[in-house]
Order: C-alpha cells, then sequence, then structure tokens
C-alpha cells in the first residue's frame, strides 16, 4: 500500500502532496486521506516511530490542503469531530499521549490560519469545551 511506501520511503509523500494540492483530484483524494487516516488514529500510539511520524505529516498536509485550495474546507468539516474525539479518548487511555496533542496542535492551526475558513473554526469552537474540559481531566 502506499502508506507502507511512505513509511519505507519518505520521499514518497511527494506522491499525496502533489494529488493534494491538484485541483483536479484534490477533494476526492483529500476525503480518502482523511478516511484513512482517521481509521488508524489508534496506531499513534501503536505504531512504529516511523508509522507514527507518517501518519502525522500526512494529517498535516491533509490540513493544509485547505488552505491551498479552500474548496477541501467542506471536506475537512465532517472529520474535525471525529479527529477531536478520537484524540481526546485515545489521549486518556494512553500513557504517552504526545502524538494525539500533536495532532490536535496541528489540526487547530490549520483551521485558525488567518480566520478565512469560517465554517471550520465554527465546528471547532463547537468543540472547545469538552476539549477543554478533557484535557483539564488529564492534567488533575
Amino acid at each position: 500500500a502506499l502508506f507502507d511506501h511512505i513509511v519505507d520511503r519518505e520521499t514518497f509523500i511527494l506522491i499525496p502532496q502533489h494529488f493534494l494540492t491538484n485541483q483536479a483530484v484534490t477533494r476526492v483524494f483529500t476525503e480518502i486521506l482523511l478516511q484513512f487516516l482517521v481509521g488508524r488514529m489508534k496506531d499513534l500510539s501503536t505504531g512504529s516511530r516511523q508509522e507514527t511520524t507518517t501518519m502525522l505529516n500526512l494529517f498535516k498536509i491533509a490540513f493544509s490542503a485547505v488552505s491551498t485550495i479552500p474548496e477541501n474546507e467542506s471536506v475537512l468539516r465532517p472529520h474535525i469531530r471525529s479527529v477531536v474525539g478520537s484524540c481526546l479518548r485515545h489521549a486518556m487511555q494512553e500513557k504517552r499521549p504526545v502524538h494525539y496533542y500533536m495532532l490536535l496542535k496541528t489540526l487547530f492551526r490549520a483551521v485558525s490560519s488567518g480566520g478565512k475558513f469560517e465554517l471550520l473554526m465554527k465546528e471547532f469552537i463547537s468543540l472547545l469545551k469538552s476539549l477543554l474540559d478533557s484535557l483539564t481531566k488529564l492534567l488533575s
């Protein structure tokens, strides 16, 4: 699979980057990539270091595809709730949840970049209370 090749050879990440910036296929590829990554969220804590790094990088380029091609905002929006929820759920269960926090940080930066993605911000803001409550529980 492409993911395994990217894990083995970092330069292969150029393939999904190309699809994410290609106007003709970006919406479809962004949706496929996000479904794949959200389905493998548990791997952020159980996968190898290379797999974890690859997943975080793929999430980052998928999120940044929104700023490159604003039409991807509607593709990312339905995934925000599941990404945040999965991050919180897994972070509460793991001894070292740092990768989930890194993913939340990456998502927040992408959503809040320049304030131009109103729909994404509304979706994220609606989750903010539960996000802060969960983080507070983890700290206490």
